[in-house]
């Protein structure tokens, strides 16, 4: 599924993502980096898909990015009109 949705590694991704302030933050309220599947230096990718067409795909550059919530909820409302 990776690889068929180019989802991409990189070890610097991983290192940088997990020295964020964001992860530092998650770490310190008790979140913890485990149990995530395929390996660790995969990069996240998020995916709307809505009647099985991707509506919008997103590739993050660390692992510590996402797709911006506001971003989301744009496309979300603009799909209700």
């Amino acid at each position: 599924m990776y690889k068929l949705y180019g989802v991409e590694k990189s070890l610097l991704g991983y290192i940088l993502g997990g020295i964020s302030l964001k992860m530092l933050k998650a770490l310190l309220m008790g979140y913890k980096i485990e149990g995530a599947e395929g390996q660790k230096t995969l990069l996240p990718a998020d995916f709307l898909i809505d009647n099985l067409t991707v509506k919008r795909a997103y590739y993050s550059k660390k692992i510590s990015d996402h797709l911006p919530i506001g971003e989301l909820i744009d496309l979300i409302s603009s799909n209700e009109r």
